[in-house]
């Protein structure tokens, strides 16, 4: 699946620093962190939210020894909420898998 890109690597840097200041700050979840989806599966995270760094809708899968993969990119929040859903169904149904990343910045 290709990545959806709508954002320049460089701004999405800084939108990255945003939200470590902001972590660094203890100021909390940003507003971005508002629509967010976030289910809790016994062997993974799946995480649905616009990230600062590419202002897309997009779904990330955290295996709880492993970093983030993001698996897919969304053009709205209806079709982000059908897809998180997608997501943990599949993982409930096949706990083991294959994550494909969609390589966000590849090609930019």
């Amino acid at each position: 699946m290709k990545a959806k890109k709508t954002i320049s690597p460089i701004v999405g840097m800084f939108g990255t620093l945003e939200t470590l200041k902001d972590s660094a700050l203890n100021a909390g979840v940003g507003s971005w962190r508002a629509d967010a989806l976030s289910t809790t599966l016994p062997t993974y995270e799946v995480d649905t939210c616009v990230p600062l760094d590419t202002r897309t809708w997009e779904t990330g899968i955290k295996p709880n020894d492993k970093g983030w993969v993001i698996v897919e990119q969304y053009e709205d929040e209806t079709e982000a909420r059908k897809g998180h859903a997608r997501w943990v169904s599949k993982l409930t149904t096949n706990p083991k898998l294959r994550l494909r990343g969609i390589h966000i910045w590849e090609g930019v």
